[in-house]
């Protein structure tokens, strides 16, 4: 099952990982 669940596990975590990388990113440009 776990083979199943890696493939939309890799972009979705990449996805979350990029939001998040986006957003720390944004917040020392706005202070």
């Amino acid at each position: 099952m776990r083979a199943r669940y890696m493939p939309v596990t890799g972009p979705l975590l990449r996805k979350v990982a990029q939001q998040a990388g986006d957003a720390l990113w944004e917040l020392p440009r706005t202070d």
